[in-house]
């Protein structure tokens, strides 16, 4: 039996005598998923949406739905999300169109299993690393930079075993560290220094290297295991990192009065370190300085780190950042906290039936992954805007909402474009941010004439090439039909990939493999002429290794 749930949400005075019927399948296997969840919501209204679950044969039945034009996606926990024409769980997926009093029927959404990786841990003596605690990542292009990105983890147990699971297929690396770190001491000047510490167990990639580029790569397949994933510790001498930080005279008053006004030292701020250049290890770690010096022995790897700092005192953001690189011994840091800057602006808002400012908001998201955030910004109706306590660092910049069918125009930092360039903001930035939007980007309609596809790119060209926000894909229809809505206006190529790794256009090399293919157009604001496309047969994926 069929337990069924129409769709949701107000849809008019229109008709709901449509169904949509079709079968849920495992991937690998051909076998029915029961108790899958199916969703649909309809393309532009995410209002009009609906649920049902399948039955023990993997059939589902959306019902009581009004003509248009439909996405339909399948979860389960243990599978990878997948919408319905999709290749790959996080692709687009196929645009369904249904007329009134319309009954489709045979839809097959194919569902991948998620993976898992086991494996144990031994530590530098030779016996179980119990305790560590073993990641998997996986391959991904942020800011268009390679960089593992952390998929999964778990604690090796009594026997230093381990398994990672709910792993979606994909290539992996996998390191372990034992968590065995110095107790920190605090040094005050003039005081003997402490005798160097002993090495300790080193973040250590499969199978037995700190060194990221030796790490062995994993490949899962939908619903595999793969076992034996083993890992033996190694150990490297730890560095010894000195932070000292230097606060004017109203914060360091404002931390005594906090601690009672006592002897000792009078502030205690938190320090992050970061290791940036797309590796494993650039999670940010919690450390703590004062004015005085604050040792900490760890066993970072080789590399460029940021050091940052952040506190309040009498309402007003302090903050501090610093670049270092380290290669082992002692490393002496001191931070600098200075006002963290008032950055202002306005939004202009043009285009046709360009209303009023209303509900808008600027706000910054960290280019770096930096632990700290900056609080949005209301755009008041003149458009004007002040974003208080920003931080220096690289940064984002997030205006929402952006009126339908529009798109982000320009945005300037003073003489600077920052919405094809990166921002990096300073302790002397006093340049005003101002940004325009228009409600009208350039709409394009096409057909791919030749062959099957499932994903469509459209691929900014020349100087706008490596702007990755101008990107955008597209699913295709069952008549071989495709829209985009929205897109930044200048040149482009379309490509129609026959199959296409989710956000595969993020390795600035994917498109290079494709120099012959893809359709030129030139888009200004508004509607494009049509366009057809020939479809690239055979596979387009990330690139592969380490």
């Amino acid at each position: 039996m069929l337990v069924i749930l129409g769709a949701v949400g107000s849809a008019g005075q229109v008709e709901r005598n449509s169904s949509i019927a079709g079968r849920v399948l495992n991937e690998t296997t051909g076998a029915p998923v029961r108790r899958a969840l199916v969703s649909i919501v309809m393309e532009g209204r995410e209002n009009v949406r609906g649920t049902a679950p399948t039955d023990g044969e993997g059939q589902f039945l959306l019902r009581a739905l009004p003509p248009g034009r439909y996405f339909i996606g399948a979860s389960k926990n243990g599978y990878g999300p997948v919408d319905y024409g999709a290749r790959k769980p996080g692709g687009p997926g196929q645009v369904i169109s249904i007329g009134a009093n319309e009954n489709k029927s045979g839809l097959i959404i194919r569902m991948p299993q998620l993976s898992a990786i086991t494996g144990s841990v031994t530590g530098v003596g030779g016996g179980p690393a119990t305790g560590s605690y073993v990641q998997a990542f996986r391959r991904s292009f942020p800011r268009g930079k390679p960089e593992w990105v952390y998929a999964g983890g778990a604690n090796a147990d009594d026997r230093g075993e381990y398994r990672i699971f709910h792993l979606p297929p994909g290539q992996y690396v996998v390191a372990a560290r034992q968590n065995q770190f110095l107790p920190p001491q605090v040094m005050r000047p003039g005081e003997p220094g402490e005798p160097e510490p002993r090495a300790m167990p080193a973040l250590t990639y499969h199978p037995s290297s700190v060194i990221e580029e030796e790490a062995g790569a994993v490949d899962l397949k939908p619903g595999a295991e793969m076992t034996d994933v083993d890992i033996a510790l190694q150990e490297m001498a730890p560095v010894r990192l000195s932070v000292r930080v230097q606060a004017p005279p109203e914060v360091e008053a404002s931390h005594s009065e906090m601690n009672g006004g006592g002897p000792g030292p009078r502030m205690y701020l938190p320090v992050w370190l970061q290791r940036v250049g797309g590796s494993t290890g650039n999670q940010a770690q919690a450390l703590s300085a004062s004015s005085e010096q604050r040792y900490q022995a760890q066993a970072l790897l080789p590399g460029r780190y940021i050091v940052s700092s952040m506190t309040e005192a009498e309402g007003k953001k302090y903050s501090a950042r610093q670049e270092i690189t380290i290669s082992g011994g002692a490393v002496e840091v001191t931070l600098t906290l200075t006002p963290s800057i008032y950055l202002s602006g306005h939004v202009h808002l043009v285009g046709p039936n360009a209303g009023p400012l209303s509900n808008m908001t600027v706000g910054l998201v960290s280019g770096e992954n930096a632990p700290m955030g900056v609080e949005n910004a209301k755009v008041e109706p003149d458009g004007s805007y002040v974003l208080k306590g920003v931080p220096p660092g690289l940064w984002d910049i997030v205006v929402e909402p952006i009126p339908k069918g529009g798109y982000l125009k320009s945005m300037m930092l003073g003489k600077m474009d920052v919405l094809t360039k990166d921002m990096f903001i300073t302790a002397e930035t006093r340049d005003p941010l101002d940004i325009v939007v228009s409600t009208r980007g350039a709409d394009l309609h096409g057909h791919v004439e030749e062959g099957f596809a499932t994903t469509i790119l459209a691929a900014p060209q020349g100087e706008l090439a490596h702007v990755l926000s101008f990107y955008a894909a597209s699913g295709v229809d069952e008549n071989g039909d495709f829209d985009f809505r929205a897109l930044t206006p200048g040149s482009y190529k379309i490509y129609a990939f026959e199959e296409m790794a989710p956000q595969a256009w993020l390795d600035p090399e994917f498109l290079k493999n494709y120099p012959d293919s893809g359709t030129s157009v030139e888009l200004q604001e508004g509607r494009a002429p049509d366009l057809k496309v020939k479809a690239i047969p055979g596979s387009g994926g990330a690139r592969k290794g380490p």
